[in-house]
């Protein structure tokens, strides 16, 4: 899951760009797919629009 989302209706709303498809690498979102702001960092603002649900509650405990 990488790359932009070109087909999405969403718009980082700091920039106006095209959302990039990302994925959660920490905490109880671990593997949680989302759309963010396309920039990498300093310039990246932490605009979020998840694509997965949050996962249940024992599998959120095991990653905290």
């Amino acid at each position: 899951y990488c790359g932009l989302e070109y087909c999405s209706k969403h718009r980082c709303p700091g920039h106006g760009l095209v959302p990039a498809r990302r994925v959660s690498w920490g905490g109880t979102s671990t593997g949680r797919r989302f759309l963010g702001c396309p920039l990498d960092l300093p310039q990246e603002c932490e605009w979020v629009v998840w694509v997965d649900p949050p996962p249940p509650l024992c599998v959120a405990l095991a990653f905290e």
